[in-house]
Formats: structure tokens, sequence, C-alpha cells
């Protein structure tokens, strides 16, 4: 009876030998996941086990048969398990979304507050963004890398408004973008129909129509453009 209790032992412990995870191997429960250590996870999908690193501080923990696998950040194509989840990356310097089992490019998160998460909520500071620069809350405004240019969110792409070439530039002032654009140059974008601005030369007016710079008077003689306050003139 020893002897048989002891084969039916050994059986078990190499039955359960051979349903330890690996990579490619077959699994039943989609989305489970089973530590490998301390910072790597196996996650079922589609019916195959494949790695999935936890990069987040608590690392891949087991508590009785569950595993779970922080990814509270994570790199840009690393294995996730969850649709629709957001995280950031681990340089904090981008959201990222869970589609198809892998982070993608949510958004770059390049204003000084970075990307942050805390209870499953991800907040992406995008204040200071790229021009052409994805972009996902459309009509959301940025400043330029160099704060010398005005962006909006359009089509899902950050794209020029205008640029901010007076003496304050490009700024967050509270929750909104304000720009400077006392001084342009003819032909570029502008943003507020029948604002003025100087050119950037000094020799004339310009006044903002149908979003483009153009001449409203030329100074004359000795005379250059000025900004005073709120006054823009040939003085």
């Amino acid at each position: 009876m020893k002897k048989a209790a002891l084969a039916a032992s050994i059986l078990l412990a190499l039955a359960f030998v051979g349903c330890k995870p690996k990579v490619g191997g077959k699994c039943n429960i989609d989305g489970k996941e089973a530590c490998k250590d301390k910072t790597t996870a196996f996650v079922c999908h589609d019916s195959k086990w494949e790695e999935m690193t936890c990069r987040g501080a608590k690392g891949c923990t087991t508590v009785g048969s569950e595993s779970d696998c922080d990814q509270t950040v994570a790199k840009l194509n690393d294995v996730c398990n969850l649709a629709d989840d957001y995280t950031c990356s681990d340089d904090k310097k981008a959201s990222l979304e869970c589609k198809s089992n892998k982070w993608t490019l949510d958004e770059a998160c390049l204003g000084p507050k970075g990307c942050t998460s805390t209870a499953h909520k991800v907040d992406c500071d995008t204040s200071l963004s790229k021009e052409g620069d994805k972009c996902t809350r459309e009509n959301n405004h940025a400043c330029g890398l160099d704060k010398k240019s005005h962006l909006v969110c359009k089509g899902g792409k950050f794209t020029l408004v205008e640029n901010c070439r007076g003496e304050k530039a490009c700024r967050e002032v509270g929750d909104k973008i304000d720009c400077d654009d006392s001084l342009a140059n003819v032909g570029e974008p502008c943003d507020t129909a029948d604002n003025h601005a100087c050119a950037v030369d000094g020799k004339a007016v310009l006044k903002c129509n149908g979003s483009k710079w153009s001449v409203d008077d030329a100074c004359k003689g000795r005379k250059v453009c000025k900004v005073t306050g709120t006054e823009v003139g040939c003085q």
C-alpha cells in the first residue's frame, strides 16, 4: 500500500509539472494569468500561453490559485491582458492603451506632469506637444515643444493653429493655452478673426483675415509697428 501511495504521489507530481504553463502551450481560460517569476507572468490568449512583463512595483504576485501581473507601467508593444485598459509608459512620457493584447500608443505626454496613474485612472499632460503627434481628445489645445506655436487636436493629430512670436510666447494659464500672437508674418495662420499684430520686421500692421495674416496698414516713413498694451499700430 505504501508503494502504491508513493507511486500515486509521484504520478500526481509529474502531472502537476506537466500542467505548468509554457509559451505556446495549450490553455483553457482566456485571460488567465500565472506567475512565471517576480516580474513575468504567463497569460492565456487564444488558447495559448504567452509571456507578459509585469513592470509595476508589485511585479507578479500569487494568492491561492490566482496570479496578478502589475502593469501600472509598461512599454509600448508589451503584452497586455485587459482590452481598452490604459497605463503609463515606463518613462512617463506616454499613455498606452491595451488593444489586441498589446500596449499601443494612446497619446504622448510631453507636458511637465508627464503621465500619472492613480486607482486605474491615467492622466496625460499634453500641454506641450509636437505638431503631427497623435491625439485622442478633439479640440484639445497645446503649446509646441519650443513654446512658440499653438496646436489643437484635429482629426486625431495635433495641428498648427498659429505661431506665438510675441514676448509671452505660448504658455499654459490655468487650464487654458495662451498664445501671444502680437508678432506675425504675412501668410501665417491665425486663430482670431479681425485680430491685429505687428509684422516681425515692424513695417506693417497685420490683420487676421480668413485664418491668415495679411497687411492691414503699412508703416510709412520712420514709423514702426508697436504693441502697447492691447493696442497695435504704427508709431
